[in-house]
């Protein structure tokens, strides 16, 4: 039977870990996202899978009147991020179930998120939130999938063509591309590890 790993962080640990299983070329390796490892068989996506995070009969996104902040790993490269005033500030326990989350993200405007490489991301964007990262680190602007706007001296910009890259993005990650064995692994450990 073939091995097969899943690539789920860009920390140093698993950056170490992936680079030691592309030296065993039977090893199917799968990451979550493409800046977690150079060269895997596939990326899995799977905002999809959880039916929770969607935008159907929801108020426009510029009608909403929540936004939130979430720190995530942001706080490994900026020295004390503080929670924007006036947010509700999501964290990897509260709200402490997905479909609470799903709940908060159907009726958030802005998510302020200093987390650039996180699946609230793309939950956010399946809900009709718009992305505001407030650092790159440790990636660059460019290399970001999803669409996004910035916050540059306390104004949001949007760019005009948002809804046209949220269209594309959207497209491409309810799309999973696999082979049957692969993307029943798949779903399999996503259940598990995601979905709970």
């Amino acid at each position: 039977m073939q091995k097969m790993w899943f690539v789920t962080s860009s920390t140093v640990k698993a950056t170490y870990l992936a680079t030691k299983l592309m030296l065993d070329p039977t090893t199917l390796i799968l990451a979550f996202h493409k800046l977690y490892h150079q060269s895997p068989h596939a990326i899995v996506r799977h905002e999809s899978l959880n039916p929770h995070f969607q935008d159907h009969e929801t108020r426009p996104t510029l009608e909403r009147k929540l936004d939130c902040t979430y720190i995530g790993k942001g706080a490994m490269y900026l020295n004390q991020p503080k929670v924007i005033e006036g947010t509700i500030e999501i964290t990897r326990t509260a709200p402490s179930e997905k479909q609470g989350l799903a709940d908060l993200l159907r009726q958030t405007r802005f998510l302020f998120t200093y987390d650039v490489c996180t699946l609230l991301t793309s939950e956010a964007i399946l809900s009709g939130a718009i992305v505001v990262p407030l650092i790159f680190h440790p990636y660059k602007k460019e290399e970001l999938e999803y669409p996004f706007a910035i916050s540059q001296d306390g104004l949001i910009y949007i760019p005009d063509d948002y809804e046209q890259k949220r269209a594309a993005f959207l497209s491409m990650i309810t799309s999973l591309d696999l082979d049957k064995q692969t993307k029943q692994f798949a779903q399999m450990a996503i259940t598990h590890f995601i979905l709970i």
